[in-house]
């Protein structure tokens, strides 16, 4: 498969650092890096030399292509270049010595993520490279493991102690650290869960002892209706067994009449003043105490009444 032309990154006031890294990259792709690498330039033919000053040229803005007008290799105009964004080598020495305070001091924040730590990790490593100095990867991996905090310890003394760290790559530590790192935010979702859950069994039982203190108001204002009605009704009874016992005081009071009438009737007949004539004087007895019966059950069917209005049951029984 043929590919097209690369398109070359341009380099502006910032992006010095990366610019180098990726112009790197695409002159090894042209195999025309050694005309700005190579410590024994002599020896770099004149072709790779001009093929890689163009490649230069494309990725610089017009201002600074002026500037190397006048280079006549790669190599010088790479130099130059290195210069104007980095300075010269006091000032280089500076910088990297500034920039392996600043990898020696890297830590790990306990909310950063692996990948985002990775990226600051590695844009320190990547600017004191650019600086001409390297970091090997083994002591960038013992760095990444040593940087980490307090969560991530057990899983980085397991691959301290069961990997080679001589030949495991920063991409295998990273991924290693990324599945526990995983693991992490699944335990982490899992008690923010169960939090949440406590807290909605907090709230539920809140309700619920809002809803048992309204109860007990309900219950109270219940009662005290029940105890008025209750009381109404006992008042409605009272009432109606005083009535009730007035009937039965009236029959009482009723009695004797009626036994002195009959008694009067007998006695009557005991002397002949009836002469002796039993029809008329059972009927006379009849007659006294069927009206005395009447008055009775007149008297209790008002009393059952009053009892049934009282209590709302129609099948209320007094006893007289």
């Amino acid at each position: 498969m043929k590919l097209g032309p690369l398109q070359y990154p341009m380099l502006t006031e910032s992006n010095y650092a990366a610019w180098a890294i990726k112009m790197e990259a695409y002159m090894r792709a042209q195999g025309v890096w050694d005309a700005v690498g190579a410590k024994d330039h002599p020896k770099v033919s004149a072709r790779k030399n001009q093929m890689a000053l163009a490649a230069i040229y494309q990725a610089i803005p017009e201002g600074t292509l002026f500037l190397l007008s006048q280079k006549k290799t790669a190599k010088s105009a790479w130099e130059a270049l290195k210069t104007m964004h980095i300075g010269d080598q006091g000032l280089r020495d500076a910088k990297l010595q500034t920039l392996k305070l600043e990898f020696e001091a890297l830590r790990m924040k306990e909310t950063e993520s692996i990948d985002d730590f990775a990226v600051r990790l590695t844009t320190v490593v990547n600017e004191i490279h650019t600086l001409g100095e390297r970091i090997e990867e083994p002591y960038t991996v013992k760095k990444f493991l040593r940087a980490v905090p307090n969560k991530y310890l057990q899983i980085a003394s397991t691959i301290e102690q069961f990997g080679d760290l001589n030949t495991m790559t920063l991409q295998e530590v990273i991924g290693r650290l990324k599945v526990h790192e995983e693991h992490l935010g699944r335990l982490s979702a899992t008690k923010k869960e169960n939090e949440l859950l406590t807290r909605a069994e907090w709230i539920a039982r809140e309700e619920a002892n809002q809803f048992s203190h309204d109860a007990t108001k309900v219950y109270a204002l219940v009662a005290k209706i029940l105890l008025r009605d209750a009381k109404k009704e006992n008042e409605l009874l009272t009432h109606a067994e005083w009535k009730a016992r007035e009937v039965v005081d009236q029959l009482n009071h009723d009695a004797p009449k009626v036994y002195a009438s009959v008694a009067k009737i007998l006695l009557g007949r005991s002397e002949g003043g009836y002469g002796g004539d039993t029809y008329r004087v059972s009927a006379s007895i009849a007659k006294i105490l069927d009206t005395l019966l009447t008055s009775a059950a007149r008297k209790e069917r008002e009393v059952r009444s009053m009892i049934a209005e009282a209590r709302g049951d129609n099948e209320v029984t007094l006893r007289l």
